[in-house]
């Protein structure tokens, strides 16, 4: 998840210009930044991984967002996506990935206090802390010495397995004693509460690794659980890790309704239903930083005909 330097450049210049003119100049209406978990402990399941904003952090990063958007919820986007519903004003819809315990325990008392809806995404297999998924037990690896393991592929995540067995750690008790991921409990009260929920993959694979098959029972089973767990009445579906190499306008018929969304930014997609989201994570500078370089580089992209991701 490292930051260009390009973008690097941008963040540090482009939050010379008042952020109302990149909004201006950009044109873009609908501002779409997802995380995935908030702590101030960098948790070692995550430490070597990707950075972890602070509670301080993302407080300021949801002041910044208020102060320039408005905040919408998930149904607005459908109606966005699916009635050609258009934003009259700057708006942005909060999402994270992985559905970590920290969003019920950390972000999700920051939202309610703030009134900002969001939508969290789960991957079937880990709700209820059933399972760890294999980055995850990479970077717990990582911690003991065993940094090779941070290469591992999905395909290949049966070695992480044997790695710990062999230097003594142990996965099942780690998902029992910490608790990482949210529970079937938690999330009911948090969809009773407002938020919404969408799928993330059965175990979170790079899709585009995966047989067209695979692709699809992935997408579909972990859809099909989120929507019954949860009695659910829409379908929405984040792409893990990225959706380079995929088209989703193949993958989701029109019939179901389901709204997508990637990871590659500010941009327009040529899939329909599908969105692409902004991630916050990749950089500890302050919100106004990002989304200023996020905005300044969409106008660059913008005049070299560059905007829209092709399928």
């Amino acid at each position: 998840m490292s930051v260009p330097m390009h973008v690097r450049w941008l963040q540090k210049t482009a939050p010379a210009l008042p952020f109302r003119l990149w909004q201006k100049w950009s044109g873009e209406r609908l501002f779409l930044p997802f995380y995935h978990v908030v702590s101030d402990e960098n948790p070692v399941h995550i430490r070597h991984l990707y950075p972890v904003r602070t509670v301080r952090q993302f407080e300021d990063d949801l002041d910044f967002l208020l102060k320039h958007f408005e905040p919408v919820s998930l149904e607005r986007i459908f109606a966005y996506s699916f009635d050609n519903q258009i934003f009259t004003k700057p708006s942005f819809h909060l999402t994270f990935d992985d559905g970590l315990r920290e969003c019920f325990d950390v972000i999700r008392p920051i939202l309610l206090q703030k009134g900002i809806p969001a939508t969290f995404f789960l991957n079937s297999a880990f709700v209820d802390n059933q399972d760890l998924m294999f980055r995850y037990k990479a970077s717990l690896l990582a911690e003991v010495g065993q940094t090779l393991s941070l290469n591992c592929s999905y395909a290949e995540r049966h070695k992480l397995d044997d790695l710990a067995s062999a230097c003594g750690l142990d996965f099942r008790a780690f998902l029992q004693q910490q608790k990482p991921y949210l529970t079937i409990a938690q999330i009911k009260k948090m969809r009773d509460e407002g938020f919404t929920f969408g799928a993330h993959s059965v175990d979170h694979p790079l899709l585009s690794a995966l047989s067209k098959d695979e692709q699809m029972q992935q997408i579909s089973q972990s859809m099909d659980f989120v929507k019954s767990a949860f009695n659910l009445d829409y379908q929405a579906f984040a792409f893990p890790f990225t959706d380079d190499g995929i088209n989703p306008g193949q993958l989701f018929s029109e019939k179901t309704k389901t709204l997508s969304f990637g990871g590659a930014g500010l941009k327009a997609d040529a899939a329909p239903h599908h969105l692409q989201r902004f991630a916050m994570e990749r950089t500890s500078l302050p919100a106004r930083a990002i989304v200023s370089a996020e905005f300044a580089y969409t106008c660059l992209r913008k005049m070299a005909g560059k905007h829209r991701v092709e399928r």
